[in-house]
């Protein structure tokens, strides 16, 4: 699975939901799962969505694969994907709640 082949999915399951239903929808997203929410949220139309929540978010998988790794691998060479949460998270105009917790075994 691609980050972009996660976001297309992502997009068509929103237009599938907003054509049915005529309403603005809640996306949900936690851990690895916020970074395909803040990429949906950054990409489409923002009357499209209610709000958002994310929880336990990352900046972008590459500091989270130098995290897990205690600094010792370096992801750029086996992380083609970066998922750069932080800067999506800045395009984002829908209201947002953060969730945050020390409980999550991927996510540090």
């Amino acid at each position: 699975t691609t980050e972009a082949g996660c976001l297309n999915t992502a997009e068509f399951l929103l237009e599938f939901v907003v054509q049915r239903t005529g309403k603005p929808v809640m996306v949900v997203g936690w851990s690895i799962g916020t970074a395909v929410s803040a990429g949906l949220l950054s990409r489409a139309d923002p009357s499209n969505f209610r709000c958002v929540v994310l929880g336990n978010p990352f900046t972008n998988m590459w500091d989270e694969g130098i995290s897990l790794s205690w600094g010792v691998l370096a992801p750029w060479v086996y992380v083609a994907d970066t998922w750069r949460t932080e800067s999506r998270v800045e395009k984002i105009t829908t209201p947002m709640i953060v969730l945050s917790s020390t409980e999550d075994e991927v996510i540090s």
